[in-house]
């Protein structure tokens, strides 16, 4: 586990926020991953996201699962934690961003005091500038991200298996 120490400079008051980093070396201890979980579930822009669906990024993440990795950095003040970002690898090249933002989550008291923006300018570091995310055309973030340096390539569309059912 590697934690780093940031002071965030409001606009009355500073914040001391602890990162931490976890991967496939470091893990995430047993007694932290189901609070991280729920934090990440709990503090989704994206309502629709799930226990199960957050568990198999975050497993995927730290390779309790197979695959191909990535990392999770999370933020706390005060020991609570405040903010959380889950970047998986894709295994792709050429071309296709090498890892992805899966879940970033912060917590509604700590929105619009940049803890968003250093855990996206980290993740970015750590995955060497090769990244994308998903967002929704409603989200706030939008603007965020792009002057993070992020652009709009691709529109997203999915089927489901219950969407085939349905046909």
């Amino acid at each position: 586990m590697i934690r780093l120490f940031i002071i965030f400079f409001g606009n009355y008051y500073s914040v001391m926020v602890e990162h931490t980093l976890y991967n496939a070396y470091t893990k995430v201890p047993m007694f932290e991953k189901s609070p991280l979980i729920n934090f990440i579930r709990e503090n989704s822009e994206n309502k629709e996201v799930s226990t199960q669906m957050v568990r198999e990024a975050v497993d995927y993440a730290i390779k309790e699962i197979p695959s191909f990795g990535g990392f999770i950095l999370t933020a706390q003040e005060e020991g609570k934690m405040v903010g959380a970002i889950v970047v998986n690898k894709t295994g792709l090249n050429g071309g296709n961003p090498k890892h992805r933002v899966v879940y970033l989550s912060i917590h509604k008291d700590y929105h619009q005091q940049g803890i968003g923006s250093e855990l996206i300018k980290k993740a970015i570091h750590f995955a060497k500038g090769d990244i994308s995310l998903r967002v929704s055309y409603e989200s706030e973030t939008i603007e965020l991200y792009k002057s993070l340096g992020f652009q709009p390539k691709y529109v997203e569309m999915r089927l489901s298996a219950k969407d085939l059912k349905r046909m």
